[in-house]
C-alpha cells in the first residue's frame, strides 16, 4: 500500500471505522483499507478528496482550497453521494456493495465491501498480457455489471 499526502493517517478513525493504509487513489478521491471497528472486519473507506480543488487541515477536514473553487469542490460532493446512492441500490456479484455512506469533515465516505486482489492494471503489469479465456472472463463480469 503506499502512502499519500493527501490522505488521511493510519490509525485515523471516522464513524466506528478504522483507516489501515491507502488502496489507490486518483484527482477526486482516495480509496482506504479500512476496518469496520463494529463488525470486526475489513472494508473499503472511498474518500471524495479532489486534490486540485481541495486540502486538509491538520484537524483532517478537507476545504476547498479558495473561494473560487468552492463551486466545482459543491457539485463534485454531492455527485459522489448520488454515486454512493445509486450503487447502494444494487446488489450484483459483479458491483461492490456499498454498506453506508456518511458526510464527515467537510467532505464524505463511501464504505464498501472491500474485495482483496490485483487491479486489473497490476495483473496486466505483471503478465503483460492475458490469455484469451482470463480476458473474456474479466470483460464477462465487467459487462453483466454494466448491464444491470
Amino acid at each position: 500500500m503506499t502512502e499519500l499526502m493527501h490522505g488521511l493517517p493510519k490509525g485515523t478513525r471516522i464513524d466506528g471505522f478504522e483507516v489501515r493504509g491507502i488502496l489507490g487513489h486518483g484527482g477526486f478521491g482516495i480509496t482506504y483499507l479500512g476496518h469496520d471497528l463494529t463488525l470486526d472486519m475489513p472494508v473499503a473507506i472511498k474518500e471524495y478528496m479532489p486534490v486540485d480543488l481541495a486540502v486538509r487541515t491538520p484537524d483532517l477536514s478537507v476545504h476547498p482550497k479558495s473561494v473560487g473553487e468552492k463551486p466545482d469542490f459543491d457539485w463534485g460532493l454531492n455527485s459522489f453521494l448520488a454515486e454512493a446512492r445509486t450503487v447502494a441500490r444494487f446488489d450484483h456479484p459483479n458491483i461492490v456493495r456499498v454498506l453506508r455512506f456518511f458526510e464527515q469533515h467537510g467532505t464524505a465516505y463511501i464504505v464498501l465491501d472491500y474485495v482483496p486482489g490485483d487491479t486489473l492494471s497490476e495483473a496486466l503489469a505483471e503478465a503483460r498480457t492475458l490469455k484469451f479465456e482470463e480476458l473474456s472472463e474479466v470483460l464477462d463480469g465487467v459487462l453483466d455489471g454494466l448491464e444491470a
